[in-house]
């Protein structure tokens, strides 16, 4: 895999996308496009499996995963999910100080809790 920082853009896109853009055949390897009206120019690298975040009967939504170091200048926001057992507040200072490892600029704001029994 191209180290952090690399010229490279790469993403892992989940089984969904794969699916509904490349049907039966392995995505990884393949070039894709950011958009309508850009050209392609991110490399496929993986595929992850599908999560359900927000309703437990909706549908999987299509997703990909770029490394940020590449793209953190052209997007205003970016949303983490730790999957932890217990009380999510014990550990919003841990997550926090992860956080700021990465890039001390970045601010971490709320803190959303699902509990799905």
């Amino acid at each position: 895999m191209e180290r952090l920082g690399g010229s490279r853009r790469l993403c892992l896109v989940n089984e969904a996308l794969a699916k509904e853009y490349f049907g039966g055949s392995s995505p990884v390897g393949r070039i894709l496009a950011q958009g309508t009206k850009r050209p392609p120019n991110t490399e496929i690298i993986g595929v992850f499996a599908d999560a359900k975040y927000h309703e437990v009967r909706g549908t999987v939504p299509r997703q990909i995963f770029i490394g940020m170091d590449s793209h953190i200048r052209n997007i205003g926001g970016v949303t983490v999910y730790a999957r932890i057992q217990g009380d999510p507040r014990q550990v919003m200072a841990q997550l926090r100080d992860q956080v700021r490892r990465i890039d001390s600029n970045l601010v971490v704001t709320t803190c959303a809790r699902s509990t799905i029994n």
